[in-house]
């Protein structure tokens, strides 16, 4: 075959009917049932994401209403039209391009050219695709054609961006919406193309490809191109990542593995591992999020397999890995990475930036979540076992470690704060979390910081602390305070002024240290 003649899949395999079209089986219906009623509009507008077949149906209803044995819903695909329709060179179905004939001058030229009559086909069939694009004053002077029409123009508009159409535009026409393709159904169609060319390929190498589509199904027929270029005619997964410059997926394990187990060691190695192999450090962040999704949302709802896109085998290795972790700390995790994503491409060291992320995770890991939390409070209370142990422990040994869970609990909420209201941070450093129960958290004060206890009884700084918390926590939260009569006076440091540059630079200089942290109230208590 000469090189001049290859066709790239996404054209060698575009659909030529209604019924083969993926994934827009509301569209293509409606549009069928129209061309066979004999109700088909003047004007239609298709708005959905790139590469989901707007442009495709487009051709295909110009086909069905010129085909010469039409109007019909399954056109020939050999007549003179439907060849012509396909090779894009009808002189009856014109496809624009709304991007560079954007201009009023343009839509003039249209709207002369719209008053004559076909040369060879039943309507004339004007494509505008990426409509979008047209400036104010195009779109006013495409209204009054629009509003009457001669009756051989049929317009299909095409768009990615529907909220760019004006109203008025949208309101002449009849809209529909292309939705995503599913990962399944764009799968199923490289898998066919795969069998029809001869090629071997390994099935979770067409999962990957139809994954990173993202609901793009001439995104997946080019990388799947792309793909058979470096490969051949036999392709592993290793040869997808390679060519789409992804991460190696047991890779991504490995520093999840690692963040997960709480080992802030081994999670630095398999960042180092990642350099040493030239990985892209921000597409390995990116892939370690979508991997924890996928791990959250099964520890979540591990029957809804549909909310994974992923192969079955996949799907039970993942399910098995989640079971051993709760949502709140796999949400915790992608808080983490997400926040370290943005800087990895500003900095001119992302690996600083991974490291540091992959620490602050395994940090985290580390601290027992709330469920695990009310899990060991009730071993306390019973003696029940605690989580992940065979045998119930004494019960000093169950209390001593859920006052240990409370106050790392209580220390990550601190540090939350700190970074969210530094004001409310103030108010509560000195408090402690004597319970977590339900949804109600409990605050202990000590006697001499029983003004602090009272400012946070107020319903604004209840309701505000509350959502904060809740924020912090991943769950709705009340919020009580009580006043530990006998308790030890506190003299809290908390981290509010540790952070201040002023303060910092003092104790650098000076050598200086925080002993003591005292609140300070105006006149007869109130605020300063």
């Amino acid at each position: 075959m000469a090189v001049s003649d290859y066709q790239v899949f996404a054209r060698r395999f575009r659909p030529l009917k209604f019924d083969e079209v993926v994934g827009q089986e509301a569209v293509t219906r409606t549009l069928a049932n129209a061309v066979a009623g004999g109700r088909v509009a003047q004007a239609y507008l298709f708005a959905g994401p790139r590469g989901v077949g707007k442009t495709s149906v487009a051709r295909i209803l110009a086909k069905a209403l010129n085909c010469a044995t039409g109007p019909t819903v399954t056109p020939c695909g050999v007549c003179d039209n439907c060849r012509a329709i396909a090779a894009g060179n009808d002189t009856d179905v014109l496809e624009i391009d709304g991007a560079s004939n954007r201009g009023i001058d343009d839509v003039r030229e249209l709207r002369e050219r719209v008053r004559f009559a076909p040369g060879h086909s039943p309507r004339k069939i004007y494509i505008i695709d990426e409509v979008h694009m047209l400036t104010p004053e195009a779109f006013n002077a495409l209204l009054k054609t629009l509003e009457e029409p001669p009756s051989h123009v049929v317009f299909v508009f095409a768009t990615t961006r529907l909220d760019k159409v004006p109203p008025t535009i949208v309101s002449r026409c009849q809209r529909f919406i292309f939705r995503r393709i599913g990962t399944a159904a764009i799968e199923g169609k490289l898998r066919a193309i795969a069998e029809g060319e001869g090629l071997n390929v390994e099935p979770r190498a067409l999962s990957l490809i139809a994954r990173r589509a993202a609901g793009s199904m001439r995104d997946g027929e080019s990388m799947f191109d792309q793909v058979i270029a470096f490969a051949g005619e036999k392709i592993s997964l290793g040869d997808v990542e390679r060519t789409l410059g992804l991460v190696a997926g047991e890779a991504v394990e490995n520093l999840a593995g690692a963040v997960l187990a709480g080992d802030g060691a081994a999670a630095l190695r398999a960042v180092d591992a990642l350099v040493r192999d030239g990985a892209d450090l921000v597409q390995a962040a990116h892939q370690l999020v979508e991997y924890l999704r996928d791990l959250m949302v099964l520890a979540a709802a591990p029957d809804d397999v549909e909310l994974v896109d992923v192969s079955g085998e996949e799907r039970e290795k993942l399910r098995a890995t989640a079971a051993e972790h709760s949502p709140a700390t796999l949400l915790n995790l992608i808080n983490v990475f997400l926040e370290a994503t943005g800087p990895m491409g500003r900095v001119l060291s992302p690996r600083l930036v991974l490291e540091y992320a992959a620490l602050k995770a395994a940090r985290i890991r580390n601290l027992l979540p709330i469920e695990d939390l009310l899990r060991v409070s009730a071993g306390a209370e019973e003696g029940a076992p605690a989580a992940g142990e065979g045998a119930a422990k004494p019960a000093s040994e169950a209390a001593a470690e859920l006052a240990k869970s409370l106050t790392e609990t209580w220390q990550r909420v601190l540090t939350g704060l700190a970074q969210r209201d530094r004001a409310l941070h103030a108010l509560v450093a000195p408090a402690r979390l004597v319970s977590f129960t339900g949804d109600e958290l409990r605050l202990g004060f000590p006697e001499n910081y029983r003004a602090s206890a009272e400012k946070v009884e107020q319903g604004e700084r209840r309701a505000a602390l509350a959502q904060e918390l809740g924020a912090i926590l991943g769950r709705p939260v009340s919020v009580r305070v009580q006043i530990e009569e006998g308790a030890p006076a506190a003299a809290p440091v908390s981290t509010l002024f540790e952070d201040m540059p002023l303060v910092s630079e003092i104790r650098r200089r000076y050598g200086g240290e925080i002993v003591e942290e005292r609140e300070i109230t105006g006149p007869e208590g109130e605020d300063p």
